[in-house]
């Protein structure tokens, strides 16, 4: 659903953001390497991969949204640790990178230390948002848990900014969190009703972080008017982390708005449909006959792993069939794998780990993927199958014949 208007529960004159301060500046020395590596949302998962690949639902949402036409330039606004920043490079856009910290700059081109030739598409610029000096035009910009850090002022600097940046059919993408409703109305009715039942709720359930950080939290009216002013056309949905596409695939009730914690933005100058938007947000069921069009291909894995190690194995997947691969709700498709005991035959590991298709694949065409993989925790010698599921619905090895792509690797403790 596109956000038009405010509903009238929910206007009580609370919508207009809190200017803090002088704005995000002052505290550019808190956004330190322990924050982005121990607190920033995708913190964990980015340790598993070092920001090669990307499970955290959020970042997979948005570049399926920013690279879904193949753009030729972007441009990534606060980059933070650079996951990405190396998506969008890896798929052949050149970037342009900027974040005013220099322990996220540094741990994004850390990204990139194994990968010198994709490296070169990325342009890193250490300066905030609003002051960066950018040249030429980007097909897209994405501002990522951005705008909550930044004053009203920097805000609206920065729409500016982009909007003459833009090209002309060029979209700005926009996810932050939380939607500022969530505690003005959603929250304070949980602790009304843990306290009729003698129950405790903190009254701001905040982290250190968030407290300090966010000087801007955003609330539907405001997010929308203020891009407005720069952009003639804004789609605007409620979603969350396990439902990326919210009210762009479902009408919320105005008690669901209030209780979801993220708001995503799309902004141009050309109209932009919220059915495309959805439809690149969803995962359907794949039936059997197009399962059997996939085909998957290992293309890298070690032969010896240590007791419990963690890797990653590079696949190579064909889409030979007309419907879209995706790992967004309500049906994600992702990679996995088994582990099988070679002197016994018997299966050690059955539900492996899973890996996104971050970015989803298109109908008919092939992308490359790092998977991860976690080793048994004993030792030998195991076949590892590697294999695509889509969860609740099937293993496709149950369409197709993917014996060929097992590997053999030994287990040393």
């Amino acid at each position: 659903m596109v956000i038009k208007v405010k509903p009238a529960s929910l206007e009580h004159g609370k919508d207009l953001p809190a200017e803090r301060g002088a704005g995000s500046q002052p505290l550019r020395d808190a956004y330190n390497a322990q924050y982005y590596l121990r607190d920033c949302g995708g913190w964990d998962t980015f340790r598993m991969h070092g920001g090669r690949s990307i499970l955290d639902p959020r970042l997979g949402s948005l570049v399926d949204l920013a690279l879904s036409k193949s753009p030729k330039r972007l441009l990534d606004l606060g980059c933070g640790r650079g996951e990405i920043v190396y998506a969008a490079a890896s798929r052949g856009a050149d970037v342009t990178a900027v974040d005013y910290s220099p322990a996220a700059v540094e741990i994004a081109k850390g990204v990139f230390a194994a990968d010198k030739e994709h490296a070169r598409r990325v342009e890193w610029i250490c300066d905030s948002v609003a002051g960066a000096a950018l040249h030429g035009e980007y097909d897209v910009v994405i501002a990522s848990d951005i705008i909550e850090h930044l004053s009203p002022v920097e805000v609206r600097d920065v729409y500016a900014k982009v909007a003459r940046h833009l090209a002309p059919d060029g979209r700005l993408i926009i996810h932050t969190s939380p939607n500022r409703w969530y505690y003005q109305y959603d929250y304070a009715r949980r602790r009304r009703i843990a306290a009729s039942v003698g129950a405790y709720l903190s009254p701001d359930p905040r982290t250190r972080y968030e407290t300090l950080m966010h000087i801007n939290e955003q609330s539907p009216p405001v997010l929308r008017r203020e891009l407005r002013r720069c952009f003639k056309h804004v789609v605007l949905w409620f979603g969350s982390a396990d439902d990326v596409a919210g009210s762009l695939a479902r009408p919320f009730t105005r008690r669901e708005m209030a209780a979801a914690r993220d708001l995503y933005a799309v902004a141009s100058q050309q109209p932009v449909s919220a059915g495309e938007l959805a439809e690149l947000l969803c995962s359907k069921p794949i039936h059997t006959r197009a399962a059997a069009q996939v085909e998957m291909t290992v293309l890298e894995c070690p032969t010896s792993v240590p007791c419990g190690g963690r890797f990653e194995v590079k696949v190579r997947l064909v889409n030979n069939s007309d419907l879209p691969l995706r790992s967004h709700p309500p049906s994600p498709l992702r990679i996995a794998y088994h582990w099988v005991d070679m002197r016994t035959g018997a299966m050690a590991v059955f539900e492996g780990e899973r890996t996104p298709l971050v970015p989803g694949m298109q109908r008919r065409s092939a992308q490359a993927y790092n998977a991860l993989v976690v080793a048994p925790s004993t030792r030998g010698d195991f076949r590892l199958q590697v294999r695509l599921v889509q969860e609740g619905i099937r293993w496709f090895e149950e369409c197709a014949r993917p014996a060929a792509q097992d590997r053999v690797v030994a287990v040393t403790c």
